[in-house]
């Protein structure tokens, strides 16, 4: 099974409260991720290149799953400081593919399909500990809704190793 998301009808899950098009999944008072992560997750677009930015899994005063609107750029970003590593995506994004962004507190890395891609080094603080909602398929400072579909999101609190992924 997977979410299935349409743009036009603003279909996404926000974590903490019942908007309009949304569904209730679960509380998050406080996100608690404040040194390393790993943001992991299926994605299929229905668009030939990303239909929204920003637009997978964010929460936004933490970190954002990035797909950059009109082409086939894609970041990970981390909060504060705005670290991030970036990767423009060649393979068809209306195929299925697995994306998933780690940080250790110093190095992040964007692996598609289990392939590490891009990779840099920003040393910040910590990450945020964003009290707001965790949004998958919306980006939660803009009214930007992902058209595709996504299965089998996962957050882990700490950054996994490369043979952990895929």
């Amino acid at each position: 099974p997977c979410l299935d998301f349409y743009a036009e009808s603003k279909s996404y899950i926000n974590t903490r409260n019942v908007d309009t098009g949304a569904v209730q999944y679960a509380p998050s008072p406080s996100f608690g991720i404040t040194t390393a992560m790993t943001v992991s997750y299926w994605a299929k677009s229905n668009t030939s290149t990303w239909n929204a930015t920003g637009c997978h899994v964010s929460k936004r005063d933490s970190f954002i799953m990035y797909p950059i609107k009109g082409g086939k750029g894609f970041a990970f970003y981390i909060y504060p400081g705005l670290g991030y590593t970036s990767y423009t995506i060649t393979d068809d994004i209306t195929a299925w593919h697995h994306y998933t962004g780690t940080y250790t507190g110093t190095v992040f890395k964007f692996y598609l399909d289990g392939v590490e891609k891009s990779t840099a080094s920003w040393n910040l603080t910590s990450v945020w500990n964003d009290s707001g909602p965790l949004y998958i398929g919306k980006d939660d400072n803009y009214e930007e809704y992902f058209d595709g579909k996504m299965s089998d999101v996962r957050i882990y609190n700490r950054a996994l190793s490369a043979e952990e992924i895929f």
